[in-house]
């Protein structure tokens, strides 16, 4: 009996030696204070500062926001106007973690969901925002893509009427909420917009 659970244990370690070896050759990225957000246009800045404004506060310090493209190790942030699929993906390509949208407002939703998804940051009500982690790791070759099922939601419920609330949700400027243009809003003067609140 001894001899049998010393060659199982054996096995466990010899298993466990491979496993960890195996798993340290996939390096994951940490987001913190030390990688920059980059936004890709100037039109992605407010969207840039919303990131490391949030990462600041998982992290303990925000990280430098910029609007150059050849920044290296950075979060970037774009837009992909080719894109036809309306949505958003994040992904981590090689020494970058860049988020892309179909749109500006895709581009801003992508922004909110890794802020959910990796950083732990989960918005219940206006009055709730929990912080789950203390540290943002994105593993490596991570893809993430998203295409909403609607292209227009909205709610008439007392929490929606917070902006940082129906960013983290995907809800959309409407007649209960206002989102800034610079961060995907709707134009509430547009006729069709109009003619779906009424």
């Amino acid at each position: 009996m001894k001899k049998t659970a010393s060659v199982f244990l054996g096995i466990l370690i010899v298993f466990t030696c491979v496993f960890t070896c195996f798993a340290a050759g996939e390096e994951a990225l940490v987001v913190d204070s030390a990688r920059p957000v980059a936004a890709m246009s100037a039109e992605l800045l407010p969207a840039a500062e919303k990131a490391a404004e949030y990462i600041g506060r998982v992290c303990g310090k925000a990280p430098e926001v910029t609007d150059n493209p050849d920044v290296s190790h950075a979060l970037k942030i774009a837009i992909d106007s080719a894109k036809k699929e309306n949505g958003y993906i994040i992904e981590a390509s090689g020494q970058d973690i860049i988020i892309t949208g179909s749109s500006l407002a895709q581009t801003v939703r992508g922004v909110y969901a890794f802020l959910e998804k990796y950083a732990g940051i989960n918005c219940y009500t206006s009055a709730l925002t929990v912080y789950e982690k203390e540290s943002i790791i994105v593993p490596a070759g991570e893809k993430y893509e998203y295409t909403p099922y609607f292209e227009f939601t909205d709610t008439d419920w007392l929490s929606p009427k917070d902006t940082e609330y129906s960013l983290f949700n995907g809800i959309n400027s409407a007649e209960y909420r206002w989102i800034p243009a610079e961060l995907g809003g709707a134009d509430l003067s547009a006729p069709y917009l109009y003619y779906i609140i009424i």
